[in-house]
């Protein structure tokens, strides 16, 4: 917890043995910024380290680009494929959040990623959720179809997850039998996310008792999930 002074002995003394290298200032910033919250120290190693090695931290740069709203930086790391795709993600999310680029724009960017990354499932599903706070349902139900059309059940749990991302899509959408007929083919393989979108598809189509038992399953599969838990209870609310 925020005060212990375990926390900050064990911080002197990883101090003791760091010295003044551009990984060992990142790793000294990360924990005075997460744990020892003394943020002023946590900006000093991390702008010393962007001033001294930048390229090596990606992560730093698109930091401190969010920061100081330099969308501009943003816009460029989100379309340089030397950075690896997590980068890139980080990047658009930024810009997002900043509504530096419309849309149509934002889209592009996601669509060049799949293109040189069609087997990564995240890079879909955060193209399909971007599309979904958009209220482009069908439009996210789609791109995951793409990945899944050439990824079989071999895939095991990335499969899981990209049909998952589809029902999630329907539901949104308010289409809850479509959900359900998607999602009720991953269920059997214990995915919390998987038993929690069938569990509340089941309950859209006033399944109440079937929802409730799904989620018993998952909580005992789960039994430290608060999620799983807090699904449950959006179900008897």
């Amino acid at each position: 917890n925020y005060g212990d002074k375990y926390i900050l002995g064990v911080g002197q003394l990883m101090a003791k043995k760091m010295d003044t290298r551009p990984e060992h200032r990142v790793i000294m910033g990360d924990i005075a910024y997460n744990y020892l919250y003394y943020l002023p120290l946590a900006e000093k190693l991390f702008k010393s380290t962007l001033e001294d090695a930048s390229y090596d931290h990606p992560k730093l740069q698109i930091t401190e680009a969010t920061r100081n709203k330099n969308s501009t930086k943003l816009i460029a790391i989100s379309s340089d494929t030397t950075f690896e795709p997590a980068f890139q993600l980080m990047a658009i999310a930024a810009i997002e959040n900043l509504s530096a680029l419309p849309l149509a724009e934002i889209k592009k960017r996601y669509e060049d990623l799949l293109v040189y990354n069609p087997d990564e499932v995240s890079i879909f599903t955060d193209y399909a959720d971007y599309l979904m706070k958009n209220k482009l349902f069908d439009e996210a139900a789609d791109v995951m179809k793409k990945w899944l059309k050439f990824h079989d059940e071999s895939y095991g749990l990335d499969r899981v997850v990209g049909v998952t991302a589809i029902a999630r899509a329907y539901y949104k959408g308010g289409k809850y039998q479509d959900a359900w007929n998607e999602v009720k083919t991953v269920v059997s393989s214990y995915q919390a996310g998987a038993m929690e979108r069938g569990a509340l598809s089941l309950n859209k189509l006033n399944k109440e008792s079937e929802a409730i038992e799904l989620m018993k399953a998952c909580i005992d599969r789960y039994p430290d999930s608060y999620r799983v838990m807090a699904t449950l209870s959006r179900i008897y609310w």
